[in-house]
């Protein structure tokens, strides 16, 4: 035989609690289960989906922050060593 206690606040079953009982329950941590559910294979599709659209995102931030970076190197560079044009007097 087994005896449950309906909880007020969820309004499901379950066991009594023998840590309140005796006064330890501030010592108890409350555990709860959770139910995994197998995907169907169209959310198994969305979910993939979803994860190549961030992988591509990312892809372009990273190559928009290379170009970014390439370019003010080459700036950089310029202004350190300005290349110096010879002239040459015309005859």
């Amino acid at each position: 035989m087994q005896i449950f206690i309906i909880d007020k606040r969820n309004r499901k079953k379950s066991a009594p609690n023998l840590w309140g009982l005796y006064g330890f329950d501030k010592y108890c941590m409350r555990l709860k289960e959770f139910a995994t559910q197998t995907k169907t294979p169209e959310q198994l599709r969305i979910d993939s989906l979803k994860v190549t659209k961030d992988r591509a995102a990312q892809a372009v931030a990273a190559e928009r922050q290379r170009q970014q970076i390439a370019k003010a190197q080459k700036k950089l560079s310029a202004v350190l060593h300005p290349q110096i044009k010879s002239v040459t007097p015309k005859l």
